[in-house]
Formats: C-alpha cells, sequence, structure tokens
C-alpha cells in the first residue's frame, strides 16, 4: 500500500508548476521536453560539450559525430523529459485516477514476487536510463525498502524529491551510510537499491564504461556478499503512457569465492548489464553526468577541476627535453588524469615519472597542425606551444579550460599558482 505523503508545502513555483502540469498528459509534457531540451543543446554550449565529451569517451559504441549529435540531443531531452515528469510523480498516492500502474508499469514483476516468496530480499540496481525516479517507485510499489541517494542541494526542492521518492514507503540513506544500511534492510526483509552509474572516485572500482575507465561501486556486490542476497538489474524505457519497467535474471553471489574476485566479478557483470542496456537506446541516457570522473579535486579551482587532460610540449627539441624532466609533477594535480601527451618528433626522449594510476597516451607531431584533431575527449588543455591556435581549437570543442605554459618557468609553479585553490 502507498506510504503516507511526507508532510511539507513545496516550494509556491513548484505548487504552480505541478498545477499546469496535472491536467497535462505525458505524452505532451515530451513535447514540452521536446522544444525545451532541443533549444537546450542548442544555446548550452557546456551542457553540449559535456555530453559530446562523454559520448567521445565512450568509444565501445563507434559512433560517427552525426550520431553523437543526434544521441546528444535526444539525451537533453530525455533529461528534461525527466524533470518534468517528477511534476507529475508526487501525486501518485493521493489522486485515484492516478495510481502507480497508470505511469509506471513492470513487465515481469514475477522476478522481484517469486524471490520475496522464497524469502529472499533482492538488491534493485539501475542506472541513469530513461526514468530512474521510476524504478525506485516501481520496486517500493512491490516491496519496502531503502535507497541510496544524495540529497539534492537546494533544501526546498530537495524536500520536494524526497516527498516524491518515499510516496510508496520507500527510505533513502546517503552514500557514506550505504553499506550498513543496505545489510540492515536486507536482513529485516526489505529491498536495498542503487544507481550504479554514479561517479565514484574514492573507493570505486576502476573498472571500464564503453572501454574507457569509470570508477564504480562495489556496494551492491558487498551487499550480496554479506547478506547472501541476489541482485537484480532493472532496466526502465519510455512509452506511449509512462514507463515500462523489465527486471534482469538475478544475479547471484558465489560465497565460495575470495571476497575481492567476487566482488570484481559482480561488479564486472553489471556494468556489462548496464552498458547492453544503453546500447539498445542510448539517447535516453544521462550523458551529461560526469560518469568518467577520475578525482575528486577539492584542492583545485572549480574551472580546473577536469579529468581528460591533453599536453602539447614546445616545437623547440630542448624545450621539449626539459619539460619531459619535469612532466612528474603533474601527480601532484591530476594524479588519476586521461593524459594525452603531443611530443614533437625532434625529441627522442619519452615521459617518465608519472603516476601509475595515470592513463597516458603519447602522440608525435611534426607540426603544430598535426595536433588538431576532431577529438571531444579533452576537457582541459595544458599548452605549450606558441600562440592560442590550439587552445582556442579545442575550446571550440570539448574543452572547457585550457591553461598556456611557458618553458622558461617550472611547470609546478605554474599550476600552482593558477589551478590551486589558495586560502588567505
Amino acid at each position: 500500500m502507498p506510504g503516507k505523503q511526507p508532510s511539507y508545502r513545496a516550494p509556491w513555483l513548484i505548487r504552480i508548476l505541478e498545477c499546469i502540469a496535472a491536467p497535462l498528459s505525458l505524452t505532451t509534457l515530451y513535447k514540452l521536453a521536446t522544444v525545451v531540451g532541443t533549444l537546450g543543446f542548442m544555446l548550452s554550449a557546456r551542457q553540449r560539450k559535456r555530453i559530446l565529451g562523454n559520448l567521445s569517451l565512450a568509444g565501445d559504441l563507434n559512433l560517427d559525430r552525426h550520431t553523437q549529435q543526434q544521441i546528444a540531443r535526444k539525451s537533453l531531452i530525455n533529461l528534461y523529459a525527466v524533470t518534468f515528469d517528477y511534476l507529475k510523480l508526487r501525486n501518485l498516492d493521493r489522486d485515484s485516477n492516478h495510481i502507480i500502474s497508470n505511469i509506471v508499469s513492470i513487465d515481469n514483476p514475477e522476478v522481484i514476487d517469486q524471490l520475496i516468496a522464497d524469502g529472499h530480499s533482492p538488491i534493485i540496481v539501475t542506472g541513469h536510463l530513461a526514468n530512474w525516479e521510476a524504478t525506485f517507485l516501481g520496486a517500493s510499489s512491490q516491496q519496502p525498502g531503502i535507497v541510496i541517494s544524495q540529497r539534492f542541494f537546494v533544501e526546498p526542492v530537495a524536500d520536494w524529491i524526497h516527498a516524491i521518492r518515499t510516496q510508496f514507503g520507500g527510505e533513502l540513506t546517503p552514500p557514506q551510510h550505504a553499506v550498513r544500511v543496505g545489510m540492515r534492510a536486507l536482513r529485516q526483509g526489505r529491498f536495498a537499491g542503487l544507481a550504479i552509474d554514479q561517479a565514484l572516485p574514492e573507493g570505486g572500482l576502476p573498472l571500464t564504461f564503453f572501454g574507457t575507465r569509470a570508477y564504480t561501486t562495489p556496494t551492491p556486490a558487498l551487499w550480496a556478499l554479506r547478506t547472501d542476497s541476489p541482485i537484480v538489474m532493472v532496466m526502465a524505457r519510455r512509452s506511449a503512457t509512462g514507463y515500462r519497467l523489465r527486471y534482469h535474471t538475478p544475479i547471484w553471489p558465489n560465497t565460495s569465492n575470495p571476497h575481492s574476485d567476487e566482488i570484481q566479478r559482480l561488479t564486472q557483470q553489471l556494468q556489462r548489464q548496464l552498458e547492453a542496456d544503453i546500447r539498445r537506446m542510448p539517447g535516453d541516457y544521462l550523458w551529461l553526468h560526469n560518469r568518467y570522473q577520475q578525482h575528486t579535486h577539492q584542492h583545485l579551482q572549480q574551472a580546473y577541476r577536469h579529468d581528460v587532460l591533453m599536453l602539447v610540449l614546445p616545437e623547440s627539441k630542448q624545450a621539449a627535453d626539459e619539460v619531459i624532466a619535469e612532466l612528474s609533477a603533474l601527480n601532484r594535480f591530476y594524479p588519476r588524469a586521461l593524459l594525452t601527451i603531443y611530443i614533437p618528433s625532434t625529441t627522442s626522449k619519452k615521459p617518465t615519472g608519472l603516476s601509475t594510476d595515470m592513463q597516458v597516451t603519447v602522440k608525435n607531431y611534426e607540426t603544430l597542425s598535426d595536433t588538431l584533431e576532431d577529438d571531444w575527449r579533452y576537457q582541459l588543455i595544458l599548452d605549450y606551444s606558441q600562440g592560442l591556435t590550439v587552445s582556442r581549437y579545442y575550446r571550440r570543442r570539448g574543452a572547457f579550460a585550457s591553461i598556456k605554459l611557458s618553458s622558461s618557468m617550472p611547470l609546478e609553479q605554474q599550476l600552482t599558482d593558477q589551478v590551486l585553490i589558495h586560502h588567505s
């Protein structure tokens, strides 16, 4: 049965928007999202850069630029559609004409029903595909449970979102309490759930996501091993009247295997399942999410908190050799960077002393034009070249920032001055 609606007053703007959305169908809201999302894609360079950059990092999808553009636009439309859907989701347990089955339906509820009947508490895992809120609402309509969720940073809106997520009796808990609270819920006969594709550079496993390293939470695997519970991936897809959920076949832990091996196996299998679902409908995935985050960057200024770096060394052999000798300075600032270094072909020196957690690609160039590729992956350009050609070229693509460097000054000092947070 639906849980009691939490007592609170939504911000006045949200209440007005809910009243406007009340008579509108989800189809109409999606059409509105199509207009807003298309405009957003055209007008917001930052969102466009992030989405196209992430699609470029997802190299295993093998997408040409035109297809990336199409998927990027559809992904932003889906994000706005999810946002507009919130206006309909809060009233599901208060309006007899809008029960859960009208908006969220489950193709194979027997998967979870059978686990419950057999006395097993399922671990529900999803990703930011179609409408991730629908997966929790669908699961909590079958069985009480908890979901790991970050609280939205705007308090009145956070209360409103909390009310939506908990209206069927579900509970939310922050990531720092995930393992303990999830295990307790499973042992009490409730489900525990989370989105496995949240970027967790601290404490995550360094797996690949469509071919590029992405830190992935091992929490579902830990829950499974410590409580002998099955993991069930759920896929949401948009339908004409709302959302349809489908559960994958449960994955069971092998408690006789070494725990470290089993955690790796289970997490890897969940990652591959999510990738397979995304391949079926890549435009419904939240490509705006910073899935490839490698660091927390707490010591860096906001403008320079990036993970995919391009470094162009000076064209002069002597200057390039001098910079190569001090590249270990990057370890202090970007120890896990996905780093591409363009080195002039006149030098035979190779980069040394870089952090083993970095993923480094070295490319040689004859002339500066060799460094100008139609590549949207790079987020930050470290540029020793003369002039602004390289920086401007990549700023028109996926790069959010660039730093002009001089071979006449130590690299560490230049980065300290430009990217570190300086406390007075």
